[in-house]
């Protein structure tokens, strides 16, 4: 879906810019077009994680383990464990 790719480059290009609020933005938007999409609930876990909401952002996160960056994240001890 052009829509959704769209929505993914914006928070992976808003990511990088570490412009945390622009990435959550555009993570739901991606997630309202497609709810299953994998990279979109990381960016959107990250995300939230960075702005201080552990149990949403640790959430996503554990939903996106197929992202091996998820799977970094919550090796790396800033998720309590399940």
């Amino acid at each position: 879906d052009p829509e959704l790719e769209k929505h993914l480059k914006a928070a992976e290009g808003a990511r990088k810019a570490r412009n945390r609020l622009k990435q959550l933005a555009e993570a739901q938007a991606a997630l309202k077009i497609d709810p299953k999409a994998t990279r979109a609930r990381f960016l959107m876990g990250e995300a939230l994680l960075e702005t201080g909401d552990v149990a949403n952002g640790c959430k996503y996160l554990r939903q996106a383990k197929r992202v091996g960056e998820a799977r970094t994240i919550l090796a790396s001890g800033r998720c309590p464990a399940d």
